[in-house]
């Protein structure tokens, strides 16, 4: 199973490996990051992993942990809380109060106000409304194997 399959739209920026399963690219997505900043063209500021490009608009009381990329118009409200390994894709909107940890969030999707996004991949033109949460949690049963059927 290709992850390309289920999320085409993924940036453009992190293509340089191939995944097979969703997890193995939020396992590694901190050095795919890191990897992609070294990638980026002009119009970003860059210092210490963080590349913000320069149309992007953040208000007061924004914290934020390398390694982390904003792209182009993005968004992001007051008191938002970015933990090491993010990407925000193009035109993102991030709302106040918003926590984002190891994930990508594709172009033009909005997370509003106090919502929880953590080792995750969001597609493209998705909206999450306030209080929302999307996080992969780790699969404690003895037995780890996960079945999936697809194309039969």
């Amino acid at each position: 199973m290709d992850i390309n399959n289920f999320l085409s739209n993924i940036p453009t920026q992190l293509k340089g490996k191939q995944y097979l399963l969703p997890w193995e690219l939020t396992n590694s997505l901190k050095e795919v990051i890191e990897d992609a900043i070294t990638a980026l063209g002009e119009g970003f500021e860059i210092t210490d992993g963080i590349a913000i490009h320069k149309s992007v608009i953040i208000e007061n009381g924004v914290t934020i942990k390398r390694p982390f990329v904003a792209m182009e118009n993005c968004f992001i409200g007051a008191n938002a809380y970015f933990r090491e390994g993010v990407f925000l894709d193009r035109s993102v909107k991030i709302g106040p109060g918003t926590e984002i940890k190891n994930s990508i969030i594709c172009a033009e999707t909005s997370v509003a106000h106090l919502n929880y996004i953590g080792n995750s991949i969001i597609g493209q033109k998705v909206n999450f409304e306030a209080g929302s949460i999307a996080a992969n949690h780790f699969n404690e049963r003895e037995d780890k194997r996960i079945w999936i059927r697809y194309n039969n």
